[in-house]
């Protein structure tokens, strides 16, 4: 499940210095992983966990009376999102990250877990994941560190991995929406989440880099307007001031990419 160095139009790699490059951004996370769960907690004041909660909240539908047969996880990391999940009524949870790191932090946690898990070290946008046959698919805090072309490249395999009538929900750290509290939010992801990084024990460098991916995102906004263009319905939802952004939608019944 590995993917090239995709190319832009100009034959050059795509994203900034290599920044989108799946080898070094599954590098980064395994420099994290040992650390990641505790810092994301710590340095998000509880907030990281409370965004997944909504982010599972925001599906359109409410599954608590309808059982899913197939939940793709996409960038799941150590499966955070996995709490979450369990008020819903899932045969099988596939969980797909590119670190090594995150996958085996990942699979000593699924045995908490009453659902399905299969764990599935891998790209999201490679072409070795089941099509058709998911009933939704999330992800949580995994879109800033794929680049513009790539996400449009994600838009694309969500409307392949789900059913007709298929649901899908995101979330991501994003730069603060009000001008009282942008620059500081981004200062605090830039300059102290990497001090905290230290403090703890992980990799100051690869934490820094997520204040430079979340800048460079801005928020779920475009990505909603990119699941639109390829057929979906969404909507975008700004949390906490615009500090997180959601965007969760369906696959209409009958869609066929033309």
């Amino acid at each position: 499940m590995s993917r090239k160095r995709p190319l832009d139009s100009t034959g050059e790699a795509d994203g900034q210095d290599g920044l989108h490059d799946p080898e070094y951004v599954a590098g980064l996370f395994d420099r994290m992983a040992s650390t990641y769960g505790v810092l994301n907690y710590i340095t998000s004041f509880g907030f990281s966990e409370r965004w997944r909660k909504q982010c599972i909240r925001a599906i359109p539908m409410d599954h608590s009376s309808h059982r899913l047969s197939l939940v793709m996880d996409l960038m799941s990391g150590m499966g955070e999102a996995w709490p979450s999940l369990q008020s819903l009524s899932i045969d099988k949870l596939l969980a797909v990250d590119l670190s090594p790191g995150m996958c085996e932090k990942a699979r000593r946690n699924q045995s908490k877990y009453s659902i399905n898990i299969q764990v599935a070290q891998g790209d999201a946008l490679g072409n070795e994941l089941p099509r058709g046959q998911a009933d939704l698919v999330i992800c949580c805090f995994g879109l800033k560190t794929l680049s513009d072309g790539q996400r449009r490249t994600l838009t694309k395999k969500v409307f392949d991995y789900l059913k007709p009538g298929g649901q899908f929900s995101f979330v991501e750290i994003s730069s603060a929406s009000e001008w009282w509290l942008g620059s500081l939010y981004r200062f605090y992801l830039k300059k102290i989440i990497p001090v905290l990084g230290r403090l703890f024990g992980g990799d100051p460098t690869a934490y820094g880099m997520l204040g430079i991916y979340t800048v460079a995102f801005g928020n779920c906004k475009d990505f909603a307007g990119q699941l639109q263009e390829a057929g979906m319905d969404a909507e975008y939802k700004e949390l906490f001031f615009g500090c997180a952004s959601i965007v969760s939608g369906s696959k209409p019944h009958g869609q066929i990419r033309v």
